[in-house]
């Protein structure tokens, strides 16, 4: 079939023969379990919401309906008519964030994605060092801002800017770090945030640190759980921190709580 029959701008249009259209590497990644509920959908009530496509069949909008489609005509001979419209595009990521944000299901994760496949390093950098230490993207996104301004974070990415953060490097070893923990603390969000927050500090000292969790480990004989409270996970760890250290001594980190009962950490 001729690609012309296909690329009639604006008009919705419906087609059996799915060869013309091919998904965008842009697009986030596919949810097999997404597939199988429009699958469903789409067998009790049809197709609802045309997908939409550039006219050289690249995929913009609608890529679990085309596969949801595409399987139940090859692999139960359903033989059903996909919905489509052709819309102009020339920025193609643009215009896949702009159709795809209005969707619930669409988040911060996917930014990431679909910016890192765009050749975004900083992105790419999160989606490796969350690979690699077996995080979430946005665990990763939330532990860098300590947690406490991942709203303005989330905003960035959303428009994919540029993110307040580039030592990388340090994150790293912090990971390596937190690694050695695991044994004897209960690790959740709230302690990564906090924990790193306390180890980009000069005065942070990792073996002290352990040295004083090892020891409330064997004390107790239990893993040491930390507050879901921001403020409370983070007094928490500084005076298990500072426990047994000399106010004056370099290691030592000072911290109080301002009129609203926040902790203010006074060293750098």
């Amino acid at each position: 079939m001729e690609s012309s029959k296909f690329i009639e701008v604006g008009r919705i249009m419906e087609t059996n023969d799915l060869s013309f259209f091919k998904p965008s590497i842009l697009n986030r990644n596919i949810s097999k379990s997404q597939i199988n509920k429009l699958k469903k959908s789409i067998q009790n009530f049809g197709q609802q919401d045309e997908i939409k496509i550039k006219p050289d069949g690249t995929i913009i909008d609608g890529h679990h309906r085309y596969y949801a489609i595409k399987e139940l005509n090859e692999q139960e001979n359903a033989d059903l008519m996909l919905k489509y419209t052709v819309i102009e595009a020339e920025d193609e990521i643009n215009l896949i964030i702009t159709m795809n944000s209005t969707h619930q299901d669409w988040g911060t994760a996917d930014y990431i994605n679909i910016y890192a496949k765009n050749n975004n390093k900083q992105y790419q950098k999160i989606i490796e060092i969350a690979k690699k230490y077996k995080q979430t993207t946005t665990s990763v996104l939330s532990t860098i801002c300590f947690g406490s301004d991942i709203k303005r974070f989330r905003e960035k990415i959303k428009n994919g800017e540029v993110l307040d953060f580039a030592n990388w490097d340090l994150l790293e070893e912090y990971y390596q770090y937190l690694d050695t923990l695991k044994p004897f603390i209960v690790i959740k969000e709230k302690v990564k945030q906090m924990l790193f927050r306390l180890y980009t500090l000069k005065a942070f000292n990792p073996v002290s640190f352990y040295k004083n969790v090892y020891k409330e480990y064997v004390e107790t004989n239990r893993k040491i759980s930390f507050s879901s409270s921001q403020n409370a996970c983070k007094e928490q760890l500084l005076w298990i921190y500072n426990k047994g250290k000399n106010k004056n001594s370099k290691s030592f980190i000072n911290f109080h709580k301002d009129s609203d009962d926040k902790i203010i950490i006074d060293a750098k």
